[in-house]
């Protein structure tokens, strides 16, 4: 990675509340008690995280394009890399 001068950016936050926000409105636990849904606590935030490449960047879009001097080497990497908190194996 020093060579290639990459590094791992963040592209993508999921937060706690979301995900159990998300879970709450799924169909198969449609009037479960939140003591049956496995909920993460709030002091996990965040609870997931994706990380790129920053070759994998996408050309952001500019104006007319008048100044050429402003390039990105963009090889459009396909690495990601996600993040998640999870339980032990001691329910932890």
């Amino acid at each position: 990675m020093m060579l290639t001068h990459q590094k791992l950016v963040i592209k993508e936050v999921v937060h706690v509340v979301r995900r159990n926000a998300d879970l709450r409105t799924q169909v198969r636990y449609q009037g479960v008690p939140d003591s049956e849904i496995p909920l993460i606590p709030s002091e996990l935030d965040p609870y997931q995280r994706k990380f790129i490449c920053t070759h994998g960047w996408s050309e952001r879009e500019r104006s007319t394009g008048k100044r050429t001097s402003h390039n990105l080497l963009r090889t459009f990497c396909p690495f990601q890399m996600l993040a998640q908190v999870t339980k032990k194996p001691d329910g932890t």
